[in-house]
């Protein structure tokens, strides 16, 4: 097969409007010459920031579709679920960063639940236009045409839940009750408007790169009291958690209890962030997932984490406990504890009411860790970038990963608070990891961002072309990470206090 030609790749981009004419024109200024390897190209146009890689890699496969999404154009891929994928996408106008969140082809036709596929994802999305809060996830557009269907939703720089405890391992009782506190309000305002949530899990909370949490992704469907155990077991569900909603309600005796599920579950989140680890066994059979056996032998919170302090102890075991009729009723009743008990832990509160309505001493209030700095790191090695993640998330920084410099930088551009600071490394992504490291400098909204590039033995006499600065570094590989820590501490700021 003849390779593709620069020039014929350059003409498909433009057909397809995901460039512009005056772009190319700066790209072949650039080059010098219509007449080079297509690679030298793409190379150049992800640079500047025309495309991504993920556009990229359609265009070299000769797709004529996935580019747009109405009137949203598909930057890169950001997750990806059973059910569905999730994009990061700007408007073709107003250049409005969102996220586009694409039903996958092959539940087109399929039900679950007795409900379609399609109506299930479409029924998120409508639950979620009504939906307007700082702690839910906004959905602002439904789109079902065809055999595309896609939701637009606010983009949320930052992780999921179980991506953010991940990197933590654990988190301190003081923030952990914090952001508890914050998907306790979104919960709370869903069920004003007569809404539970019915998938409460960490990859459903979404946490901002200011510490912000937000509940996405309403609507799952509940399956119907009528089945039998091993009828459930034997459905083609593309969910777990519907599952468990399921066999939670049967082992209490309590058919479509959404709400206070919805609580044990909440309840299910806060034990994992405290202790590092889900309090239930997470068998792959479903018959053992439907098991009463699972939810009666979870190991008591005091026990996996002896330092924890007690009052944080008897909210967890409240909203798990067992009898819905014991557990927290409402979320707003949960929420309330919470809220006292931040203000408790974190020092805030200095009294609490007495046995006979008198002002008691508060407990002393829990001394927590110092929150971890955000940085984005640009690695293009996965296996190394998994490394570089966890050898920083044990020296005080909390990372988010990507192979691609630019969206690094496009970040900044758009939001230089995005994170704290930025780390890149060049050994394998080459001169673009240099010239993304300028970019910011050129910048007056990014020149003061902390930054630094690492540069393999051959690439060393790079540095006498970075523009660097007091927070604008260039390290040499290989390098202890002491000494990476000793730079980062020095240039990055500390994340501010919420």
């Amino acid at each position: 097969m003849a390779q593709i030609k620069a020039e014929q790749m350059a003409d498909r981009a433009l057909d397809l409007k995901l460039v512009t004419d005056q772009q190319l024109q700066g790209i072949w200024a650039e080059l010098g010459s219509r007449n080079i390897p297509t690679d030298d190209f793409f190379r150049a146009c992800v640079r500047r920031g025309i495309l991504t890689n993920y556009q990229v890699e359609l265009l070299l496969a000769n797709k004529r579709s996935d580019f747009f999404h109405g009137d949203y154009k598909i930057l890169y891929m950001v997750g990806a679920g059973t059910f569905a994928r999730v994009f990061r996408a700007s408007h073709r106008q107003t250049n409005d960063i969102m996220a586009v969140k694409v039903l996958r082809r092959r539940h087109l036709d399929k039900k679950y639940a007795g409900q379609s596929a399609v109506d299930q994802f479409t029924r998120e999305g409508e639950l979620g236009l009504n939906l307007r809060h700082p702690n839910v996830v906004a959905v602002h557009q439904v789109s079902s045409k065809d055999r595309l269907h896609f939701l637009v939703m606010d983009f949320v720089e930052g992780w999921n839940l179980k991506e953010f405890v991940r990197i933590r391992r654990r988190i301190d009782p003081v923030e952990a009750t914090r952001i508890m506190a914050d998907i306790a309000r979104g919960l709370t305002y869903a069920h004003e408007q007569g809404l539970s949530h019915r998938d409460m899990k960490m990859t459903n909370v979404l946490i901002s790169s200011r510490g912000q949490a937000k509940l996405a992704d309403f609507g799952l469907a509940s399956i119907s009291d009528e089945l039998s155990t091993e009828m459930i077991a034997d459905m083609d569900l593309p969910n777990t958690r519907t599952i468990e909603y399921a066999a939670l309600e049967r082992a209490t005796g309590v058919r479509g209890d959404h709400t206070r599920s919805d609580l044990f579950f909440l309840g299910c989140i806060y034990y994992h962030m405290l202790t590092g680890k889900s309090p239930l066994q997470e068998p792959r059979d479903k018959m053992h997932r439907l098991s009463r056996t699972r939810f009666e032998d979870i190991e008591p919170i005091q026990q996996v984490l002896r330092e924890l302090p007690q009052n944080v102890a008897m909210v967890v075991n409240r909203a798990m406990l067992l009898d819905p009729d014991r557990r927290y009723q409402t979320p707003d009743r949960m929420l309330a504890d919470l809220e006292t008990l931040h203000a408790r832990l974190s020092g805030k509160a200095t009294t609490e009411p007495g046995a006979e309505g008198e002002a008691a001493p508060a407990p002393e209030a829990y001394v927590a860790e110092k929150p971890l700095k955000n940085l984005i790191l640009v690695e293009g090695d996965p296996m190394r970038q998994e490394q570089l993640r966890s050898a920083l998330g044990k020296v005080g920084y909390s990372a988010s990963a990507t192979t691609d410099p630019f969206l690094a930088v496009g970040k900044f551009f758009e939001n230089p608070q995005t994170a704290e600071g930025l780390l890149i490394n060049a050994q394998d992504i080459g001169m673009p990891a240099l010239n993304a490291f300028n970019r910011l400098a050129d910048n007056a909204k990014t020149q003061n961002v902390a930054i630094v590039l690492l540069l393999d033995e051959p690439q060393r006499t790079w540095e006498e072309n970075a523009k660097t600065s007091d927070s604008r570094v260039v390290l040499h590989m290989p390098l202890k990470m002491k000494a990476l820590r000793e730079v980062l501490d020095r240039i990055v700021p500390e994340p501010p206090r919420t």
